[in-house]
């Protein structure tokens, strides 16, 4: 039996096919392998980077949740001190409270409840608000200071006022040493007078202390002022005149008539010339 012609292979030829072949097996084993090396590389440098980062946040966040989220910053008491005669403690200790108790004393700023404060009560010449940290508050009132009595008649009741005009309350025999003030206006306990005449009467009080002059009343009517030292001396002057001058030549005349023996009734001190009447 004939057998079949067989091929006859070429090796040589399969040989250089499979080392190609496992080259581009090797070539590409070894770009994926790079390319995995570069890969964690990166992984590793975010991973760097994001680690101090995360860090940051948690304590950011940590404080963040400590001073605004827990009770610790929550205020819990305020205390007031200042609120004697003519501030009702009450009232401010409630006012206050209400504003700032089971508030982050983190948020709260001094100046919204001196302004609340202030708006609310008068009497209050000045206000110092402290946070006591962590939960407490102290606010420190100065009440306003009565200088003068004030009434509008004779029979009429008087009333206390402070260098500002305000109207602090009715007076009593506590503060009969006080000058007092006739005034042809409308009262009001709380409430402030007549602005144009504050800045005379308070000169007026202040330099009769300075020349040491006892002044016992004062009254404005129109441009001229009259006030009352020493007892029974009536002294006019005029709206412009200065105040400071006036009370020096007042207090000058009171001695002089002192050492004369003279009893002076008047001083008039409206005009150029300075008049002076004696009993």
């Amino acid at each position: 039996m004939r057998s079949l012609p067989t091929r006859k292979r070429n090796s040589s030829f399969d040989f250089q096919i499979s080392k190609v072949f496992l080259k581009e097996r090797y070539e590409k084993k070894t770009d994926l392998s790079l390319k995995l090396k570069i890969l964690f590389k990166k992984i590793l440098s975010f991973i760097r980077w994001l680690t101090p980062v995360a860090i940051v946040c948690t304590v950011f966040y940590t404080l963040y949740f400590f001073a605004y989220r827990s009770n610790f910053f929550t205020i819990k008491e305020v205390l007031i001190t200042g609120a004697y005669s003519y501030v009702n403690f009450d009232d401010v200790h409630s006012i206050a409270s209400n504003k700032l108790v089971g508030q982050n004393i983190l948020t709260q700023e001094n100046k919204d409840i001196e302004t609340l404060l202030k708006k609310n009560f008068l009497g209050i010449k000045d206000i110092d608000v402290e946070k006591k940290y962590p939960d407490k508050v102290t606010i420190s009132l100065v009440e306003r200071v009565p200088i003068a009595q004030i009434q509008v008649k004779a029979d009429s009741d008087k009333y206390l006022i402070d260098e500002d005009g305000y109207v602090l309350g009715i007076s009593d025999d506590s503060a009969n040493a006080l000058p007092l003030i006739n005034y042809e206006g409308e009262i009001r306990v709380g409430n402030f007078i007549d602005f144009n005449i504050v800045p005379l009467a308070l000169d007026i009080i202040n330099y009769s202390k300075t020349e040491q002059l006892e002044l016992s009343s004062m009254s404005f009517k129109g441009k001229d002022t009259t006030f009352f030292t020493n007892g029974s001396i009536e002294t006019l002057l005029d709206f412009n005149v200065s105040v400071k001058k006036s009370m020096n030549i007042v207090s000058e005349l009171i001695k002089k008539s002192q050492t004369e023996g003279k009893s002076i009734k008047k001083i008039d001190l409206r005009y150029d010339k300075v008049i002076v009447l004696y009993d």
